[in-house]
């Protein structure tokens, strides 16, 4: 006969299950006529059937017990990771806000820093453009043109800004004493 586990195949229905069983059954059928009938043959195999029946029942019960205590413990042990992550999700994000405080902080400093340096350097690029205004006028006031920006073709551009910065400044200077040298500007200054 067929094993017990075959017998129980999707979807079940139990009238059918006994109809097979009986007539897999030798002499538990029809066939052969009422004289090849064996009640007592029939009673022998449902009672074989129940018996594997249920053994097969208590190692059903056995795996489902296990996998529910397996189940139980895996989802401890997820319960347990997550609250872990939840933690170090936290502590993390903790240590995020942290950081973004003290990088906000730095900036501001930073900023202020800027502010300052701006301060200052802003006076001392000026300073050295009049240094070199008062250079170039020198080379005005002594005749001679000697720097690369007035002697080079390829800075004119250059030679103009500073000429026309010089015109500026010479046109504040008293006339009876710098005649000479606000002469020589003005007429580089028509040139360019």
């Amino acid at each position: 006969m067929a094993t017990t586990a075959e017998l129980f195949e999707e979807p079940f229905v139990a009238d059918e299950y006994i109809e097979l069983l009986v007539w897999r059954t030798p002499g538990g059928g029809s066939r052969g006529g009422p004289e090849a009938f064996d009640p007592k043959r029939l009673l022998e195999e449902f009672i074989n059937h129940i018996q594997e029946l249920q053994i097969m029942d208590e190692r059903i019960q056995r795996k489902v017990e296990k996998l529910e205590q397996q189940c139980q413990k895996e989802a401890k042990e997820f319960a347990r990771k997550v609250q872990e992550l939840q933690k170090s999700n936290q502590v993390a994000f903790q240590h995020f806000q942290e950081l973004d405080e003290h990088i906000s902080y730095v900036a501001t400093k930073v900023c202020h820093l800027g502010d300052q340096l701006e301060g200052v350097n802003t006076p001392r690029q000026r300073a050295v453009e009049a240094q070199k205004l008062m250079k170039y006028f020198n080379e005005f006031l002594d005749g001679e043109l000697k720097s690369d920006v007035f002697t080079n073709s390829e800075k004119i551009k250059e030679a103009a800004d500073i000429i026309q910065k010089l015109h500026l400044i010479a046109q504040e200077l008293p006339f009876d004493r710098f005649s000479e040298v606000k002469s020589k500007i003005a007429s580089k200054y028509t040139d360019y």
